[in-house]
Formats: structure tokens, sequence, C-alpha cells
């Protein structure tokens, strides 16, 4: 009776065993988010700390380091000073890029540290799209730090402004956002993008319109309270639990503000 026990017991151990190491590899192998945890083990290496380069990578090494150290300059000159550590994946193989699962993009999750992966495609590798995710994870960082998320905290658009504080791309431009706005004659609800799947429309125009309006929202907000070091303290008391809308205000930008034609 008691060896039947044993089997039994034996055999449910090792069921559950099994079952998580099954788990484990299809979280590993088969989930973006696992894979760019494990980027190690995926044929990449390290160039500079915290910056993964797929070992196929056909290009110059060289001009990706200048690329990172660029970047990072950006990033040191709105905050100060760099707290945070992301690992940076970068690959020009379309397969890798369907298993991270962006092109250019972050993932964050906080577990008292926060950890952030970014993927850049080496098309899109450049100072701009660098920057910008760079400044995601530096956001991230001093908003997250010490908490348990898995999700944004803030509206998206004032998480994606802040990081096109250090992209430069034409796209975004003073002129596109007038052009947008009739010259701030017509403004837009902020509240109408202020969640992911909101912000993130499918329709392309509609998502570049919602990207526009947020760097020069932010823009207009450090031009009116303060500049970078005000950010970095608004930063600082969202941490430490503060309100969003208290602290932040109405956008500038927003609909009942607009210039009289």
């Amino acid at each position: 009776m008691k060896k039947r026990r044993l089997v039994k017991a034996l055999l449910i151990a090792t069921a559950v065993l099994l079952f998580v190491i099954a788990a484990v590899l299809i979280f590993i192998y088969f989930t973006p988010q696992g894979y760019r945890m494990t980027v190690f083990m995926h044929g990449y290496h390290e160039i500079l700390d915290g910056v993964w380069l797929d070992d196929d990578f056909s290009g110059d090494i060289d001009e990706v380091c200048d690329i990172v150290f660029d970047s990072r300059d950006r990033v040191n000159t709105f905050f100060g000073e760099i707290t945070s550590k992301p690992c940076l994946i970068i690959t020009e193989n379309e397969r890798k890029l369907r298993r991270i699962g962006g092109e250019h993009d972050i993932v964050t999750f906080a577990v008292g540290e926060v950890y952030s992966y970014i993927s850049v495609a080496t098309d899109s590798l450049n100072v701009d799209v660098t920057a910008h995710e760079l400044m995601h994870a530096e956001t991230h960082k001093r908003l997250y730090d010490g908490k348990v998320t898995f999700k944004r905290g803030v509206p998206a658009w004032f998480d994606e402004g802040i990081a096109l504080q250090a992209d430069y791309d034409v796209q975004y431009r003073w002129s596109v956002m007038l052009e947008y706005t009739e010259d701030l004659s017509v403004l837009p609800e902020f509240s109408d993008f202020a969640d992911e799947d909101d912000f993130y429309a499918e329709d392309t125009e509609t998502r570049l319109y919602h990207y526009v309006m947020s760097k020069h929202e932010i823009g207009c907000w450090l031009l009116t309270y303060g500049g970078e070091q005000a950010m970095v303290e608004l930063i600082e008391k969202l941490n430490a639990g503060g309100d969003f809308d208290e602290l932040y205000g109405k956008p500038i930008l927003n609909k009942g503000n607009e210039r009289n034609q």
C-alpha cells in the first residue's frame, strides 16, 4: 500500500515537473516576452552593456555603437542622468523579428526592479528611433521603480510625448502639428487617446496624429512649467503615488484651449 502511494506521488511529481518545464520552454521560445528575456540563448552577442546584436548581423558594428552612444546622449540631456538599464536587441532577421514581436518597440514590467526590453530592426536603426525607445526605458524606470506592475500607469500620450522629445524625425515637426490643428484652431481631446488601444490606432494617419499631438503637448508643457527638471520632478511625484491629473493638469493643447481665428 505504501509502495503504491509512493509510486503515485512520484508520478504526480513527475507530471508536475514536466508541465513546469514545458511551460518554461513555451514561454522562452514561443512568446515575445520570454524571447526578449532570454536573448542570450537565441543567437545574439553583447556588443555594449545591455546591447545585444544578432550574430548574423552583416553591417558595421562601429556604426551601431555610435548610434547607441548618440541616443544615450539625448536621453542624458533630457533627464540629466541615465538610471535605467534596458536590454536593447538589434536584428535584421525577419524570422527573429517575428519572434521578438516588434520592429521598434519596448516591453516593460516592474517587480521592485524595472525591466525593459527594446527591439529595433536594423532597417529602423537610427538615432531618432533608438533614442525614442531609450527615453521610454528611462521614463519607465523613474515611474515604476519599487513597484509591481505589468502595464502602463499613465496616459499613452504622456509616455509617448516624453519619448518624442528625443526623436527629431521630421514627420513629427511643429509645422505638421499646425496643419493638423489648422493653426491651433481645432484641438483634440487628449482623453480620446489616453488608452493604448486608442493611441495605437490601426489607421496610420490617426496614429501619426496622436504621436504629433503628444510630442508638442509635452513640448508646450515643458515650456510652460519649467523645462526638463520640472518633468523629472513630476515623474518623481507620480512614482511616489501622486495623481496624474492633479500633477500634470489639463493638457495645454486640449480641446477648449483653441486659438481664436
